[in-house]
């Protein structure tokens, strides 16, 4: 970490020699090739971002293979404004009402569909949302979104990418998507960590945060300084999903995290052509686990091919039963009220009784 330090420190240097209001915005290094993002003012041509790259040629060590991405600084976005509205960790989440972590302690259930589709239900309720991808590596929402382009820069902090009114940022949004992330475990938090709070949220509601499988680094460190307002378990039915999903609910009990409830997924397949319900993996086991443990439930999604398509096209299939889910976690207490009246008033209705 020390050298991966150093190089970025004297990469900076060099950048600021050759174009001083540019900046190094993100250095990874996957085997021999080093990706790096920079970030450069709306006017910097060709030329001389060429004469940039020989410079910093001499700058990186032989046995790399340098990647370099320039991403322009916004324009209209001056550097007081951004500075207006988020500075230094924690100060990046000062304007966030709710961040809620959606885990599942395991792969293949779905997570990222419901974190994507819960906060696209909360969006249209009236509430600004935002989400970060952080499973660093198999980063699925880009490709999901059909929004896999790099983010732009106010001069300071990455600007979010806006999808219907939900902005949102991933690790597959830096860098190239075909590259597989071979970090160990320091080196992908403090990439994430980067993501978290270099990023100009500005005022949401919920900040939604998919995490990655497991609880390991990742997991374990946004638990400890993500600041966590709860967490949302996502199962399928099974009793291997659920086995792992009670690992996950150890990890956010044992790190004082709010347990927001426990959504079961793939609760049982609808042919497209009959509509006849078949429960592959079973039915009703996330709902038993919740009510055993006296968790709220959340609620049931079928496994449904039109979602699994949707996903893959990077489009969105609204569903009712993801407006259902976000009403039904709204009236858990512990729920932060929004900044402001732009809620869907029966909502804020509902929380009141």
């Amino acid at each position: 970490m020390a050298e991966q330090e150093s190089l970025a420190e004297a990469l900076r240097e060099c950048i600021t020699k050759v174009i001083p209001s540019a900046d190094l915005l993100m250095m990874r290094s996957d085997g021999a090739k080093l990706n790096l993002i920079i970030e450069t003012p709306p006017n910097i041509d060709k030329a001389k971002q060429q004469h940039l790259l020989e410079k910093l040629r001499a700058v990186i060590p032989d046995h790399f293979h340098p990647v370099v991405n320039f991403t322009k600084v916004k324009k209209g976005v001056s550097r007081e404004q951004a500075n207006e509205q988020i500075e230094d960790y924690p100060q990046a989440l000062n304007k966030v009402r709710n961040i809620i972590a959606v885990g599942s302690g395991k792969g293949g259930v779905g997570k990222s569909t419901v974190a994507l589709n819960l906060a696209w239900a909360l969006c249209d309720l009236g509430y600004r949302v935002g989400l970060l991808d952080a499973d660093v590596y198999g980063p699925s929402i880009p490709k999901m979104t059909g929004h896999a382009g790099q983010p732009d820069s106010d001069g300071k902090m990455m600007l979010p990418i806006e999808v219907e009114g939900m902005k949102l940022i991933s690790i597959g949004n830096i860098g190239d998507e075909q590259t597989a992330a071979a970090w160990r475990g320091p080196m992908a938090t403090s990439a994430l960590m980067q993501l978290l709070t270099r990023v100009c949220w500005g005022e949401l509601d919920f900040l939604f945060i998919d995490m990655p499988p497991g609880t390991g680094d990742i997991p374990l460190t946004l638990a400890q300084r993500g600041h966590l307002s709860g967490a949302v378990v996502v199962s399928t039915p099974q009793d291997l999903a659920l086995a792992d999903a009670r690992k996950a609910m150890d990890l956010f009990r044992r790190l004082s995290v709010p347990i927001l409830g426990i959504v079961e997924n793939m609760s049982s397949f609808i042919c497209p052509h009959c509509g006849e319900e078949s429960a592959i993996f079973g039915i009703g086991g996330a709902e038993e686990e919740a009510s055993s443990l006296n968790m709220p439930f959340l609620g049931r999604i079928p496994l449904l091919q039109d979602l699994r398509v949707a996903a893959d096209c990077g489009e969105r299939l609204e569903l009712t039963v993801f407006e259902q889910i976000a009403r039904t976690l709204l009236k858990n207490p512990i729920i932060n009220p929004p900044f402001s009246g732009e809620a869907d008033q029966e909502v804020q209705q509902s929380e009141q009784r």
